[in-house]
């Protein structure tokens, strides 16, 4: 994210300085503790995220992903019901770092 936290907004960065980027915010991911961590490492790094190139940018939105599913798997069953909206697994599904995002239904193609 910068010295200072703070990335340029609205300007993309050149493919050598977004892998440099990439690859902190990777390390930062990894490192995160708990979900109530990932929301807010979430919320701070998501201006740093979009200045990346798209393929670097979706290389941290994976990472993101899967440590955030370590999460899920270390608290309560999948099948416990849909986490209320004020749980820490919530908030970062709703920051728009394109995790968690519901994707509309495929059509179902049948054979003709």
């Amino acid at each position: 994210m910068g010295g200072d936290g703070k990335a340029l907004s609205g300007t993309t960065l050149d493919p050598g300085a977004s892998a440099a980027l990439r690859d902190q915010l990777v390390r930062e991911a990894a490192s995160l503790g708990s979900a109530m961590q990932a929301a807010q490492w979430a919320r701070a790094a998501l201006p740093a995220k979009n200045t990346l190139t798209a393929s670097d940018a979706r290389l941290v939105e994976v990472a993101f992903e899967l440590r955030l599913s370590s999460f899920e798997t270390e608290g309560a069953p999948r099948d416990s019901g849909p986490a209320a909206p004020e749980t820490p697994e919530r908030a970062v599904r709703t920051v728009g770092f394109g995790i968690g995002r519901r994707r509309a239904p495929q059509p179902q193609w049948q054979g003709y």
